[in-house]
């Protein structure tokens, strides 16, 4: 394993030197952040990017929410539609039965007349 490290040590000194060392050396010290023209508009575009994603995402999860709403007063407009057909066909079959025994009533009312 050392004999591997001694070996890619050359390679990883001119690695170094040609990238990180060039932007640590312009940096100033490590970890600082150079603000330049570029640099300060990458960061503006960012932000709003970043801004317009959440945006974004905020108003699918109200549109969600919205047809979740939507689907669940659909369903219980269903259910009530349901219930009011039941209740209408048994008030047709009741009043369907109130003008049959009417009809036999008169009938036998004609019976008895004659």
């Amino acid at each position: 394993m050392a004999d591997e490290i001694d070996r890619l040590r050359p390679l990883m000194d001119k690695l170094w030197a040609e990238t990180d060392g060039a932007a640590t050396e312009a940096r100033g010290r490590p970890g600082a952040v150079r603000r330049h023209d570029d640099g300060e508009r990458m960061l503006r575009y960012e932000k709003a990017n970043s801004a317009e994603v959440h945006r974004c995402l905020n108003l699918l999860f109200k549109k969600q929410a919205k047809d979740a709403k939507l689907r669940e007063q659909a369903c219980d407009l269903k259910a009530e539609r349901r219930e009011l057909a039941r209740e209408v066909v048994d008030l047709l079959r009741r009043r369907k039965a109130r003008r049959a025994a009417v009809a036999v009533q008169r009938q036998r009312q004609r019976l008895r007349c004659r």
